[in-house]
């Protein structure tokens, strides 16, 4: 007969001395009890008790919407929710955010509940009341403690079409080439691609990106938030297969961080010679002038775009605009004004010694980064040799 465990909660008033004499024979007569009501189908030899002196509460903890864009992710227990517009698929763990807060925080709350993740069936479950969505542990006690719950902000996005593809298809993430699709139709191009890339092993492809495909394309997510995600490259060959751009863009701080610092440096008319860009004391080399402010700005950018020092790459994103480079740091809060910022050439301005900005987080979306007050359980287990 294989073994069987039972949960029972025992509600009473004064304490009882379960290993004792008289809490021994208590516990029989429970046995014996339960024994009748199974049919004389069960034996009892021992009984766990898990004594911890208060009733167990299920962890929780909240999430707070207030005009979740496209593109927001939410993070239960380490499993990705996308808000995207009018377009969520509960099989890709999305939810519409095209309504109100109110009508959101249900659409979330019902991907959670719906979502077939073995991190979250049976592990917890989700409510919504307005615009705040309560995640509760399914399981009672401190165990529940444990489920993370974390608002990833608005992460950078980019897409791969495929339309009348044909012949070699490649696509290539942070400069490390996919694993190449294969498909007789361009949505089984754009199905084939995204299972390559959520398959992929190389750490620069499984750090950094997921990827859902719908109608021919492949959608390319940022695996966390914020302007970080923009520096992710992507490219690919082939016939039919387009992508959205260079880099993935749209990624933005999360609420949670605070504001980014960031600098400029213009590049006015007119200007001759040579051109850099040095942040936190790595420069880009020289750039020569090339017909107008804006051509030269945007050859600086290339170079700066090219730079692998751990220096720039973990810290900063660079964008170009008529003649004049953003410098953003990748990461909210007051450490962004400490980044260097300097250049060089005819005409070409900083606009100031570092970067400015940066401030600490004013609105924390998620109540806690992990559920919280779960209580009971599993904290003094004894077990009765009946």
């Amino acid at each position: 007969m294989a073994d069987t465990s039972l949960t029972l909660v025992v509600d009473q008033t004064d304490p009882l001395e379960v290993q004792g004499r008289g809490g021994k024979e208590l516990l029989k007569k429970v046995v014996n009890h339960l024994d009748g009501f199974l049919g004389g189908s069960k034996r009892a030899t021992s009984i766990q008790v898990f004594a911890d002196g208060a009733n167990p509460v299920a962890a929780s903890a909240t999430l707070t919407l207030a005009s979740c864009a496209a593109g927001t992710v939410v993070e239960v227990n380490g499993v990705p929710f996308t808000a995207l517009n009018g377009t969520a698929t509960v099989a890709n763990n999305e939810f519409d955010m095209a309504g109100t807060d109110t009508v959101d925080a249900t659409a979330l709350a019902a991907a959670i509940n719906n979502s077939t993740s073995a991190a979250i069936a049976n592990v917890v479950t989700a409510s919504s009341a307005a615009a705040v969505v309560t995640v509760s542990a399914d399981q009672k006690g401190a165990l529940g403690n444990g489920v993370t719950l974390k608002s990833l902000g608005v992460v950078a996005t980019g897409t791969v079409t495929y339309s009348s593809s044909s012949g070699a298809q490649t696509c290539t993430i942070n400069g490390v080439a996919v694993t190449a699709p294969t498909g007789a139709t361009d949505a089984l191009m754009a199905t084939s691609l995204a299972s390559s890339i959520n398959g992929a092993s190389n750490a620069l492809h499984t750090g950094h990106v997921r990827a859902l495909a719908r109608a021919g394309v492949c959608h390319v997510f940022a695996k966390y938030g914020g302007p970080a995600g923009n520096a992710i490259t992507l490219a690919v060959t082939g016939t039919g297969a387009t992508a959205s751009g260079a880099r993935l863009t749209g990624g933005v701080v999360t609420q949670g961080e605070g504001a980014v610092a960031s600098g400029t440096v213009t590049i006015a008319a007119g200007g001759s010679g040579n051109y850099t860009v040095t942040v936190n004391g790595v420069a880009t080399g020289n750039v020569a002038w090339n017909t107008d402010e804006g051509t030269t700005a945007a050859a600086v950018k290339v170079v700066f775009d090219a730079l692998t020092s751990a220096l720039v790459m973990d810290h900063v994103n660079c964008t170009v605009a008529a003649g004049v480079l953003t410098v953003t740091a990748l990461k909210g809060g007051v450490a962004g004004n400490a980044i260097t910022l300097a250049c060089s050439g005819t005409g070409a301005t900083a606009s100031g010694a570092r970067l400015t900005g940066g401030a600490a987080p004013t609105t924390v979306v998620a109540s806690a980064e992990r559920l919280a007050s779960g209580a009971g359980g599993a904290v003094a287990v004894s077990t009765i040799n009946l």
